[in-house]
């Protein structure tokens, strides 16, 4: 059965963290990225929420493929500033600003749920 991406993206952009990964993320799901590895659900949902707060993340799929338990895409991310965020994960922002990079994502599936994340970003532009 094909992992559902719209419905994980859409309840990605609606915005609730814990909710995201408790519906979409096995319990001991791995996140690798260039800058870390986190194990677990909360140490993801931690994370989300550090990077989301005075942030507005959305997610718009541009290319996916799946093939048995591993998905594949490279998705479009606008991160917006609802308040001045000089601290930013990915570079400083004040409020009103955007920033649009490009994430590549390799997905780990057991069943429906993503077990494994393993991430890549740059930059599309500066912010806005």
């Amino acid at each position: 059965m094909a992992f559902d991406l719209h419905a994980y993206v859409a309840a990605f952009n609606a915005g609730d963290d814990a909710a995201v990964v408790e519906t979409f993320f096995t319990e001991d799901v791995v996140i690798d990225g260039p800058d870390r590895s986190l194990n677990g659900r909360a140490a993801w949902t931690a994370l989300l929420q550090s990077i989301h707060k005075g942030i507005r993340e959305t997610l718009t799929p541009l290319a996916w493929a799946q093939s048995g338990n591993v998905l594949l895409s490279e998705m479009q991310i606008d991160f917006v500033a609802t308040e001045d965020r000089p601290d930013f994960f990915y570079g400083p922002l004040m409020q009103g600003e955007t920033l649009r990079m490009r994430f590549f994502a390799s997905y780990r599936l057991r069943g429906n749920l993503i077990e494994r994340l393993a991430l890549a970003w740059w930059p599309v532009d500066a912010p806005a």
